[in-house]
């Protein structure tokens, strides 16, 4: 379990240093001659999987009943960040300087990211987690009810065949 957040962790600094300025700006110019040497897609499929591999790490981690807010709120903002940053950095260049490659290499990436966040966002674990949190009356209760009501949304509730179907839908619609 450590094992692939820290993986997750190597991959987002050696993807960030290697694409950020030391203002922490993306370098966008470098983000392009990547997308033209195919070595965004690589980049980003190894950071989803990173990502997909945490998450799988913390529905294994949250099954403890002595759960508390730092142990699934926090590690998830980490995790959704990490990679939000990333993926917001190649969305960005899609309304700046919108090229083939640039388009291509975004709708390419698209579904994947958005199948990766479903995962998340349906995560039966997660959802207890948060249910037992807000059940014991923890602080910072108004960001695990955020968080209830976006998976609820995001059709965690659903049962499978349903599930399919509005992923689907989601995947279609993007």
């Amino acid at each position: 379990m450590l094992r692939n957040l820290r993986r997750f962790a190597r991959s987002r600094s050696s993807l960030s240093q290697q694409h950020r300025n030391s203002e922490n700006i993306p370098k966008y110019a470098q983000i392009e001659r990547d997308i033209e040497s195919g070595k965004t897609t690589m980049y980003m499929n190894k950071a989803l999987k990173s990502y997909e591999d945490a998450i799988s790490d913390l529905e294994t981690k949250l099954n403890d009943n002595n759960i508390t807010f730092d142990d699934v709120i926090l590690p998830l903002e980490r995790m959704e960040e990490e990679f939000g940053t990333k993926w917001r950095a190649l969305t960005h260049l899609t309304y700046v300087k919108n090229s083939d490659m640039v388009r291509e290499t975004h709708e390419k990436l698209l579904p994947k990211i958005i199948a990766a966040s479903s995962r998340a966002n349906q995560s039966p674990e997660i959802f207890q987690a948060l249910m037992k949190l807000q059940s014991n009356g923890q602080d910072k209760s108004r960001i695990v009810e955020k968080r209830l009501q976006d998976m609820t949304l995001s059709g965690v509730g659903l049962p499978k065949e349903k599930r399919e179907i509005f992923n689907a839908n989601k995947a279609r619609l993007s």
